[in-house]
């Protein structure tokens, strides 16, 4: 190949952020998000962070793409759509820490469940869940 044409082409690499960077970063959006929210939901911000990354790393372990589960790639992508749809509740719907975690399980379902095909692994993720 000519100078002219590698020119043309860029290696970008970059790293991955760790758990905690993540759930940091996760956590000052839902301190942002949860000014209107109780008091007593919006002691579970830490909680509710931690286990948005953990699930994530879960899946991303447990569930890798193969030539059947093509779709099976996850990234921060699921975990910021969740951050974003709880952030997005009014605070009139969170009465306490259990309407939280119903919301949290819904939009684990609504993230990562709608695109598990296998019956064992959909049984693996709510397991985990």
């Amino acid at each position: 190949m000519s100078l002219r044409t590698l020119e043309k082409f860029f290696i970008i690499g970059l790293n991955s952020y760790d758990l905690e960077t993540t759930k940091g970063i996760f956590t000052q959006l839902f301190d942002l998000a949860s000014q209107e929210w109780p008091s007593a939901v919006s002691g579970t911000i830490p909680k509710l962070a931690k286990a948005i990354m953990q699930l994530y790393d879960a899946c991303f372990t447990h569930l890798k793409p193969t030539p059947i589960k093509v779709h099976y790639t996850f990234n921060h992508r699921e975990c910021f759509k969740m951050v974003t749809a709880i952030c997005k509740i009014e605070s009139s719907y969170l009465k306490n820490e259990v309407s939280m975690m119903k919301l949290f399980y819904h939009e684990a379902m609504r993230q990562y469940a709608d695109k598990i095909l296998m019956k064992h692994d959909l049984q693996w993720f709510m397991s985990t869940l």
